[in-house]
């Protein structure tokens, strides 16, 4: 027997309104972005039009190195970024618009604090 959508919206069976639900569940904006954690080079930075070059590392199971213009949201995260700072984010992989936030500076750790640890190397 086959049921038809108004049938299933009208509640005529429980397993046939859950799928309905699941249905429409999966093609929210909440459902159509996934959100990895990724590290690059700053390569050029663009304030008016909110967006950042960047030299990324591989994002395993998404994605090659790769140089990509990204967008960001909020006009701050590009406070302090300059060609060729190392930052860390998270790539927003909407699937109309990714975009870049929670943009922090990675620093760099030299051993010329602290000679002797160069010398065991």
């Amino acid at each position: 027997m086959s049921w038809s959508f108004r049938q299933l919206a009208q509640g005529g069976h429980a397993v046939g309104t859950v799928l309905l639900l699941l249905a429409l569940l999966a093609t929210s904006p909440a459902f159509a972005q996934q959100k990895y954690a990724a590290k690059g080079l700053v390569l050029a930075v663009d304030k008016e039009h909110r967006t950042i070059t960047i030299s990324c590392e591989a994002i395993p199971g998404y994605m090659d190195a790769m140089i990509m213009p990204m967008e960001v949201r909020d006009l701050r995260e590009l406070d302090g970024l300059a060609r060729g700072t190392m930052i860390e984010f998270i790539l927003v992989a909407d699937i109309e618009h990714p975009y870049v936030e929670n943009v922090r500076i990675k620093t760099f750790d030299s051993l010329e604090l602290d000679p002797l640890s160069a010398r065991r190397l």
